[in-house]
């Protein structure tokens, strides 16, 4: 635990799988944050999990007694307004929940389905078969096309649900159009706010996550310390055989500790 630690400014907690499932906390969560309190190192949550704002998720994290500010809270969606900020895209045709909708308007987007300049799709959990037609026929009219995430499944307590990346291949399957970019992980300038506000590298950061091609592949290809974690998706034969490899691997946080 003292090597993980050692000289770095701060960890970061991927959240669905690794610090809880559904509304349940996964056992050592808080007796790890304990530790890394003591060791006066900062914490920041960053989940690809785009279905809720990061006051909601404040609130969610509240009742979990999880010691998170929204300041320290990093959404997919937080990347997916830098990436299309940058592309100049205002007028959008968003597939999500209606306060994700609302949040990313109040950053002078735009949502219709008339003439958008272009599609995100987001972790809709109150997704309908009309927005699937929404989505399907512009998609046939070859605008910019984005998504906040792959993730196939978002896991919880009662088993793997499906998620944006299931989303994806069924819109591959229908149009032949897979999105133009994907802004939340395993890209990393999703931890660009984190390297700016502590002004360090991603050699100086430390990332906690259970699955391979989200969390763990942040990590190849750079200084990222990377740490996998057995409580998710991922188990002890699709680590072994994965050729996406963490730094430091553990059956749960109090046997990180």
């Amino acid at each position: 635990m003292h090597h993980l630690l050692k000289n770095k400014k701060a960890i970061v907690f991927d959240g669905d799988g690794t610090l809880y499932l559904g509304e349940t906390l996964i056992a050592g969560s808080l007796n790890f944050l304990a530790v890394t309190k003591q060791a006066r190192i900062s914490t920041y949550i960053c989940t690809n999990n785009s279905s809720k704002t990061p006051e909601e998720y404040h609130k969610k994290y509240k009742n979990l007694k999880l010691p998170f500010t929204q300041k320290n809270i990093l959404i997919s969606t937080h990347s997916s307004i830098q990436a299309l900020n940058e592309r100049q895209l205002r007028s959008l045709y968003i597939l999500g929940t209606d306060s994700v909708i609302a949040w990313i308007e109040s950053f002078g987007f735009t949502h219709t389905k008339s003439n958008p300049q272009a599609i995100l799709l987001t972790y809709d959990t109150s997704l309908t078969y009309n927005k699937i037609e929404s989505v399907t026929k512009l998609l046939r009219t070859e605008i910019p096309y984005f998504a906040t995430h792959p993730d196939l499944v978002c896991p919880t307590e009662h088993g793997p649900l499906p998620d944006v990346g299931t989303w994806i291949t069924m819109f591959k399957q229908t149009t032949g159009r897979t999105p133009d970019a994907i802004f939340g992980k395993p890209n990393p300038k999703i931890l660009d706010p984190i390297l700016k506000k502590h002004n360090c590298g991603l050699e100086d950061i430390v990332f906690i996550g259970d699955r391979l091609y989200t969390d763990i592949a942040l990590g190849q290809g750079n200084a990222l310390t990377t740490v996998l974690t057995l409580t998710g998706e991922t188990d002890m034969k699709m680590a072994t055989e994965s050729n996406i490899k963490a730094t430091y691997m553990c059956k749960n946080l109090l046997n990180l500790i």
